[in-house]
Formats: C-alpha cells, sequence, structure tokens
C-alpha cells in the first residue's frame, strides 16, 4: 500500500492505526497494560467500526473500480494488522478470525498461525498528525449535525436533509475537502461550507 495513492479516509485509518501499534508497543514496554487495551480498544472501536465501516460504505456501491480496490486492500491491512496487534490480550479469538482472512500463499505458508507472524511495528511513513487533527474536527461537526437531526425529529434514515456550514476561511479550508466524509457520517444528502459574506 502507497500512502499517496489512497483516499483520504484510507490515509486516516492507517495512520490512527500505526499511531495505536506506537501506543500499544510503548505502553507495553513500559508494563503500561491498560494504555494498552485501551489504545487497541479506541482503533477498533471509534476508527475502524464507527468511522472507517460507515465511510466504505458508499465507496463500494460505487462503480469506481480503483477506489473500490485500494478501499478493501486498506480494510484489509486494517483487520489483519489490526489482529495481531490485539493478539496477545485475545489470543483464541484473534487466532480464530486470522485464520479466515485471505491471505497471498507464500504469507500463509511462512505464517501458519498468528501466534509465529511478526508484532506489528509502527510505520511512521503512514502517520499524519495534520489529517488527523482534520479528521478530529470533522468528526466534532458530525456530532453537532447528529445533535441538530434529533432536535428536529430528522430520525429517519431515509431523511436526508442537505446541511450548509458557515464557516470562517480557516475552517472551510480544513473542512471542504471532507465534505462527503461529513455527510455519510451524519447521514445528510450533501454538506456545504459557506462563508459569512457568501450566506
Amino acid at each position: 500500500i502507497v500512502p499517496q495513492d489512497l483516499p483520504l479516509f484510507c490515509k486516516w485509518i492507517l495512520s490512527r492505526l500505526n499511531q495505536a501499534i506506537r501506543t500499544t508497543v510503548g505502553s507495553m514496554d513500559d508494563y503500561q497494560f491498560t494504555g494498552a487495551t485501551t489504545a487497541i480498544y479506541s482503533f477498533w472501536q471509534y476508527d475502524l467500526c464507527d468511522v472507517f465501516i460507515e465511510l466504505v460504505k458508499p465507496v463500494m456501491s460505487s462503480d469506481d473500480e480503483e477506489a473500490k480496490k485500494l478501499t478493501r486492500d486498506t480494510l484489509w491491512a486494517c483487520l489483519e494488522v489490526g489482529l495481531r496487534l490485539l493478539h496477545p490480550f485475545m489470543p483464541f479469538l484473534t487466532e480464530e478470525l486470522w485464520q479466515r482472512l485471505p491471505k497471498l500463499a507464500a504469507y500463509a505458508k511462512e505464517y501458519p498461525s498468528i501466534t509465529i507472524s511478526p508484532y506489528p511495528v509502527c510505520i511512521d511513513e503512514f502517520v499524519d498528525q495534520s489529517l488527523d487533527k482534520r479528521m478530529t474536527y470533522s468528526g466534532v461537526i458530525v456530532n453537532k449535525i447528529r445533535s441538530l437531526r434529533t432536535t428536529y425529529n430528522l430520525t429517519s434514515n431515509k431523511q436526508k436533509p442537505e446541511v450548509f456550514l458557515l464557516c470562517s476561511a480557516d475552517a472551510m479550508a480544513k473542512v471542504d475537502a471532507l465534505s462527503e466524509y461529513i455527510a455519510t457520517l451524519s447521514n445528510s444528502s450533501k454538506v456545504t461550507c459557506v462563508t459569512e459574506a457568501g450566506a
């Protein structure tokens, strides 16, 4: 996987994965097992399941075969590496799930079991702190939109209103490229940034 070739949300999840690896390995080296398990849990629950899987859905239902392939490759990497990261804490479950993942024949032959596969190491090339901050910022916006949906009783998944965000120039620079992701995660038909002058 080459980071430069990936869609932004794929770059983001690989950045989060490698940061989780860094935190987990560092915590285990320091015998801080709570820190290690918290990092792994946060990656699986909040990054992979809550955000990435949701962003995968519109890609996989599109006609863009290249984007589908890159997304599938990224998801496979997250699952395979994520299971190896979790293995010391849940050995039997991770072995069962890891065995079910499709693998290249050479890789499967060299590592017939997760117990003898190498433990993940952080690859700094995949870590993008700037993108992490932008995605975190967009997550705040998603939560605000979800709250507004509840306030206005737009609770049905069939109701997909168009959302307009009143943004400063600085905020618009952060949000514009992520507007499709914000729309997907907030179940909106479209998210548009406008400045006060444009409003």
